[in-house]
């Protein structure tokens, strides 16, 4: 059976500590207009993941307590993160790739294969990368996986998912206060839904 799912990490959006939240907002809010060093870079992106994504016992051993400037250049030439600025030696990064290298550690953590991080992270506005990374719409193929129980939210609720038939075999999982897409990233969305759907049938 195929059921399609929101990447959302496994329960690491809705599980994510108030801290975390708070600790993602301040970095956000720091000056980005300029452009920063890739040190500074991965100290922002590993002061924030080290609170927003917690690490997982028996996580997946691609995903090390820090980002390192050889793994993220070699994202870059994956096509996972875009390349930075370049300005005659020095190489400056922004808010962009502060989201992107978020998301991959995020994807990372829920053992998505490499192969199909550029198909998920590049091209993204930044506005949908965010909205990803702190729980967004995502959709996925997974042959044979099962559903996902709600998951607690922040507050410690649950959170609701509406499940959708889509075809017989076919589930479509959406948290219920999921806000609506605007008119382009849902044609986006159809595309990719479509292209996960021929990648598995």
């Amino acid at each position: 059976m195929l059921h399609l799912f929101c990447v959302r990490g496994r329960q690491v959006a809705m599980k994510a500590a108030q801290s975390g939240i708070l600790a993602f907002k301040k970095v956000a809010a720091m000056e980005w207009d300029d452009g920063i060093s890739l040190d500074e870079l991965l100290a922002r992106v590993n002061r924030v993941a080290a609170k927003l994504l917690p690490a997982e016992e028996g996580g997946d051993s691609r995903v090390s307590p820090t980002f390192v400037p050889r793994t993220f250049r070699h994202y870059v030439t994956l096509g996972c993160i875009d390349a930075g600025r370049r300005d005659g030696r020095h190489v400056f990064y922004d808010y962009r790739h502060f989201l992107q290298a978020l998301l991959l550690r995020r994807l990372l953590s829920e053992r998505v294969p490499a192969r199909r991080m550029p198909e998920i992270i590049a091209g993204r506005s930044n506005e949908e990368t965010e909205r990803m990374l702190l729980g967004g719409v995502e959709i996925v193929a997974r042959p044979g996986a099962r559903p996902v129980p709600a998951e607690p939210t922040i507050g410690g609720g649950a959170a609701v998912w509406k499940r959708i038939g889509v075809a017989p075999g076919v589930e479509l999982h959406l948290r219920e206060n999921l806000s609506k897409p605007k008119p382009s990233a849902l044609k986006e969305l159809l595309v990719r839904l479509e292209s996960a759907l021929r990648g598995n049938f």
